[in-house]
């Protein structure tokens, strides 16, 4: 699996008059994250495949495999990391930020995935579904490295989550 990252930078659109139109704003991962799931945005992994762990926590989606004690009776103290496992993982779900607000870029950082449904760019739909594995002995931790948000006011992003809106 290779990585899938959308990149915009930060600018100010002007419409031809010179006038403000509307302003892309680059927000943290984590400041969004804790916007979007005090308001009702759901995040949550699932084990699909193989012995181990995947989940949602403190931010992040998880992958890691299940250790096993080898059956030898000279080697009982080590432990190795069983098969890979696959997961499948959701963002943003259940919801669509305010309809005065766009999603313009997402990135998500931290190891290698598919997208499954990748967040809907241009519109206020930034639900996202994706695919990672792990090998034995190397978890994964995948993050949301941030967002961008078009929108009127930078300093008040957080409207985008609290007007939220029922997908």
């Amino acid at each position: 699996m290779t990585p899938q990252t959308c990149i915009v930078c930060c600018v100010i659109a002007f419409t031809a008059s010179g006038a403000l139109s509307a302003k892309e704003c680059r927000i943290r991962g984590d400041e969004a994250l804790n916007e979007a799931r005090a308001n009702g945005f759901r995040f949550e992994a699932q084990l699909i495949g193989g012995d181990g762990t995947c989940s949602f926590s403190e931010g992040r989606f998880l992958a890691i495999a299940s250790l096993s004690t080898p059956e030898r009776a000279d080697s009982a103290t080590q432990q190795t990391a069983s098969a890979n496992i696959s997961c499948v993982a959701t963002g943003f779900a259940g919801r669509r930020i305010s309809a005065h607000w766009k999603l313009k870029a997402m990135s998500i950082a931290g190891g290698s995935f598919v997208f499954k449904a990748p967040p809907q760019i241009g519109t206020d739909d930034l639900a996202f579904s994706i695919a990672y594995d792990t090998n034995p002995g190397a978890p994964i931790v995948l993050g949301i490295d941030f967002l961008t948000l078009e929108g009127a006011d930078c300093t008040d992003w957080r409207r985008a989550f609290t007007e939220a809106r029922p997908k």
